[in-house]
């Protein structure tokens, strides 16, 4: 803030920017489903997930990647394609795609598992490992935040 009280220019143009990209994001996901569908593929929404993922990861080629963080959103697209292909995610792979250090991905994976939003099990194979997946509700929510990016008229 400045003397006035109000935001310097340069933080409101940033902003303006941050809002413009991450619109342009939802975008690029949008587009992608929409093209496979006027070509008569049927999109599944985690295609639309993983595009939404590598839309978000693609921007660092562009900015600094810490600008635009953002770990939640990404773990819970990561697990909700994860979950739709019939794959559960480990906590390693979690923290991979989070796109943080790995510290901050085991706090954000602690919240989300503390919210309800995501469950963890032992992995029955190797006893090392935890699984992660979206709870129910996460789930739907998800895919209702897909369907709305994507254009997606089908039901789920």
């Amino acid at each position: 803030m400045n003397h006035s009280g109000k935001p310097p220019i340069g933080m409101v143009a940033f902003a303006g920017e941050l809002r413009r990209l991450t619109s342009a994001i939802e975008q690029g996901a949008a587009e992608a489903a929409t093209s496979d569908q006027s070509e008569g593929r049927q999109v599944s929404l985690a295609v639309v997930a993983r595009a939404a993922l590598s839309a978000r990861q693609r921007i660092s080629q562009h900015f600094e990647a810490s600008l635009f963080a953002d770990p939640a959103r990404d773990i819970l697209l990561d697990l909700f394609a994860a979950g739709e292909e019939g794959r559960a995610i480990s906590v390693t792979s979690a923290c991979v795609a989070a796109g943080v250090p790995s510290t901050t991905a085991l706090r954000w994976i602690d919240l989300l598992k503390h919210k309800g939003m995501i469950l963890a099990r032992p992995d029955e194979r190797d006893g090392r490992r935890i699984l992660l997946s979206l709870s129910r509700q996460s789930r739907d929510a998800m895919a209702a935040y897909l369907q709305a990016i994507s254009g997606l008229q089908s039901e789920i």
